[in-house]
């Protein structure tokens, strides 16, 4: 068993969005361990993950600054790597208070 397609980097450019992870085996029926930096991932509301065949699909929803590190996907001992990047000018919040003095 071997990739035949790897993962590739996924770049966006606003957030929040959804961004899919594909990866595509030479064999069906192989059992892939998706991966978020060192931790392992399963299918909740924030991670969708699909096998269509020969292919495998982590989809990341509403992603935010806290998703950027790399999301691999494991399989008989073998792996594929990809980083999430998100793109863009950087945005800063200022908050603070308004109070209209009377003269």
């Amino acid at each position: 068993m071997e990739f035949i397609r790897h993962l590739q980097d996924q770049t966006v450019t606003e957030i929040p969005t959804s961004v899919t992870f594909e990866c595509e085996l030479s064999k069906a029926n192989v059992k892939v361990v998706w991966q978020c930096g060192d931790t392992q991932i399963s299918s909740t509301p924030k991670y969708d993950i699909q096998v269509d065949g020969t292919v495998h699909r982590l989809v990341v929803r509403e992603v935010s600054g806290t998703d950027v590190t790399q999301y691999t996907a494991l399989a008989r001992g073998k792996t594929s790597t990809a980083k999430l990047i998100i793109q863009g000018e950087s945005v800063t919040v200022l908050n603070f208070s308004y109070v209209d003095v009377a003269t």
